[in-house]
């Protein structure tokens, strides 16, 4: 059965975007977090929250939550969070 919300290969494309279109050099990505939280409907939850952190080349899948209540406004759409220690 298709997800009716962003899936992270999307949610990695909207951040590489934002970054490219902000002129952020692709050098500096390392470290960076970004979240997708949306509603979503025709579906059990009520929401879905990604995560993501690139590490080195790489965009790594760090979060995926479903829930059952309406997602936050403050995680709503593409943001950016605060970076892990490494």
């Amino acid at each position: 059965m298709p997800c009716n919300h962003l899936g992270p290969i999307e949610v990695m494309q909207l951040a590489e975007e934002r970054l490219r279109n902000e002129g952020t050099p692709e050098g500096s990505w390392d470290g960076l977090v970004y979240g997708f939280g949306e509603d979503v409907t025709g579906s059990q939850w009520t929401s879905v929250y990604t995560e993501i952190e690139r590490r080195g080349d790489s965009w790594v899948v760090t979060k995926i939550d479903r829930m059952t209540t309406p997602i936050d406004a403050a995680l709503e759409g593409l943001t950016r969070r605060p970076s892990r220690a490494s």
